[in-house]
This record gives C-alpha cells, sequence and structure tokens, in this order.
C-alpha cells in the first residue's frame, strides 16, 4: 500500500479517476460474465461446501496487488477486493462480500491508528454518523442479500460498478473531475 500511495502521487487525480474507471468496468465486466452463465453451467448461487484452498503463491500476491492499487487510487476497498475474491480466488460472491468486509475493518483500523499517531485529528460528529447510517444500510442490504440470487448480486454488483465508473470517467474528460480530483 505505501508504494502505492507513494506512486500515486505522482500522477494527476484525473489520470487516477480515469485509470480507476477503467479498471472497476473491467472488474463489472467479469462480474458480469460469472453471473451470467449458461444454463449448463453450474449455477453461481450453488452452495460450496467449504472455501478454496489457501495457495501461499497466489493468495498473498493478490492481496500485494490490491493493496499497492488500494494505495495508489486512494480508493478501492470493495470495487477490487470482491472482484478479486470471487474472481480470482474462486469464492462465492456472498463469501467475497463478507470476507472483504473483514479486510476492509482490519484495513480501516490501522490506516485510523496510523493517521491518529501521526496527529491528524478525526472529525467525531460526521464519523458517528457515517457509521451509524453504513451500519443500518449493511444490516439492510444484508437481509435484501440473502433473499436475491446469487446471479442477481452479481449482476447488481457489476450494474454499480458501471454506473459509479461512467460517472467517474464523465466527471474526469468533462466536468474537470469530481470534487477534490486535480
Amino acid at each position: 500500500m505505501i508504494a502505492g500511495t507513494a506512486l500515486g502521487q505522482a500522477v494527476s487525480g484525473r489520470a487516477l479517476i480515469a485509470a480507476f474507471a477503467a479498471i472497476m468496468l473491467a472488474a463489472a465486466a467479469a462480474t458480469w460474465r460469472k453471473a451470467g452463465r449458461h444454463p449448463g453451467s453450474p449455477p453461481p448461487e450453488a452452495p460450496r461446501p467449504s472455501c478454496p484452498p489457501l495457495r501461499i503463491a497466489r493468495d498473498p500476491a493478490a492481496g500485494m496487488l490490491i493493496g499497492a492499487m488500494t494505495g495508489f487510487f486512494g480508493v478501492g476497498g470493495g470495487f477490487l477486493i470482491v472482484p478479486t475474491l470471487a474472481l480470482a480466488l474462486a469464492l462465492a460472491l456472498r463469501l467475497a462480500a463478507g470476507t472483504s468486509l473483514v479486510i476492509i475493518t482490519a484495513t480501516s483500523t490501522m490506516a485510523l491508528i496510523a493517521h491518529l499517531a501521526a496527529g491528524r485529528t478525526l472529525d467525531v460528529p460526521v464519523t458517528g454518523a457515517m457509521t451509524g447510517a453504513l451500519i443500518a444500510g449493511a444490516l439492510a442490504g444484508g437481509r435484501l442479500a440473502g433473499r436475491l440470487p446469487q446471479r442477481q448480486l452479481g449482476a447488481g454488483f457489476a450494474t454499480l460498478a458501471v454506473l459509479v465508473a461512467t460517472y467517474l470517467l464523465i466527471s474526469a474528460a468533462f466536468l474537470g473531475g469530481p470534487p477534490g480530483a486535480s
């Protein structure tokens, strides 16, 4: 993550946004393909008896790549972790989503500690309001996701990624970039 952050500071905000949007579109396409398997394939919603086996050469390398990309882009979280877990590491989408939340929690906690140790402050009212709203949304989304087939979850994730990537590309190309992108 540190190397990616250093490299990301050498690139303009608009270029970072455009590159991130391109990666989001690629992840959306791959997720859409996985969600839309033809009827002869095993259904994506079929439960797996267990997690895929840990592969020492592959799994840490995927984590390092996602960490570098997250540092480079300054964002990433679920948009990078979920497709990597689901597509590259062969986890079911529900398992990938849950696993990504644990990874994001651990990473966010470490980043918070690092920022506070560096003397930065925390806007407690904004943080509290966002945290409460995110928890409520996650609980509601979790209940909804439990009622939807894996195929619909994959298609929904892909659609959301395309919409966000399209906004980012239009913003970077024609509107000077989203706020904070220079």
